[in-house]
């Protein structure tokens, strides 16, 4: 059964959009108390030939099942410390979507501590629907759960960085 599943899952179209998710790299700049990732956690990041395997999987998926949109999940690790591999990516969907008159767009799945308004900006002229930030609850929960990998706490941070892109893009928490 849950190969029949995974079977109609892989060549079956079940909407009009082809949804995929990307691992920008397994690194993180934080040490979550509770990563189940943590002793697996290398420095690993999605290079310009993986890149190029992916984009390519996609446009043929695309083109295959006739989808009209092409929608990305960036994740990690921490998806923005291998922000070139976002733009590589994108600078080559997007372009690609708009001439065959589909539509490319993506959504970040981030700690939240390397957003800023300039790289919303940035991503929104390149296809950025919406950010999914994670807290760890209140300040000190947050600070002792989530720390940077230094030991210093980062709920301030992130807080100062939603404030500063909610106007900009969709956030959710």
């Amino acid at each position: 059964k849950l190969e029949e599943f995974f079977r109609r899952l892989k060549y079956t179209r079940n909407s009009s959009s082809l949804v995929a998710n990307v691992l920008t790299t397994d690194a993180c700049n934080f040490r979550c108390v509770y990563c189940f990732e943590e002793g697996a956690r290398g420095q690993g990041v999605l290079d310009i030939p993986v890149c190029d395997r992916i984009i390519d999987w996609l446009k043929h998926r695309a083109e295959r099942f006739g989808y009209e949109n092409i929608y990305l999940v960036y994740y990690g690790g921490e998806p923005l410390l291998n922000t070139a591999a976002i733009d590589y990516i994108s600078a080559r969907l997007k372009p690609w979507c708009d001439g065959k008159g589909r539509k490319y767009s993506f959504m970040l799945q981030t700690n939240g501590y390397f957003l800023t308004p300039e790289l919303v900006e940035r991503y929104l002229a390149m296809g950025l629907k919406s950010v999914r930030v994670s807290l760890g609850g209140v300040r000190e929960d947050h600070d002792r759960k989530r720390p940077l990998r230094d030991g210093g706490g980062t709920f301030e941070r992130i807080i100062e960085n939603i404030t500063a892109c909610a106007d900009k893009v969709r956030i959710g928490i």
